[in-house]
């Protein structure tokens, strides 16, 4: 298999596109076991304790942060949700 080199690819529905994952600044919180995709422009107010302030993601696994940062179609309509709700 040839390596991907930030192309677009499709899985499933939603395209691939792993340059989206350039914008994020992943952690590991140990005591919580999550894994926290915080977005660059908003990584100072999540670290400096103003979460309410950052754009940020958490799951217990980190191949399901990299699929939804990467399907941007898939994000997008996850968020679009939560924010009817």
């Amino acid at each position: 298999m040839k390596p991907n080199h930030g192309k677009t690819i499709t899985i499933n529905k939603y395209k691939m596109n792993r340059q989206n994952l350039y914008s994020y600044i992943f952690w590991c919180n140990p005591f919580e076991d999550l894994y926290y995709a915080i977005e660059r422009d908003s990584y100072l107010e999540f670290f400096n304790g103003s979460r309410d302030k950052a754009v940020f993601h958490k799951a217990k696994d980190f191949k399901v942060l990299e699929e939804l940062i990467c399907k941007e179609d898939l994000l997008n309509k996850l968020n679009n949700e939560e924010n009817e709700k």
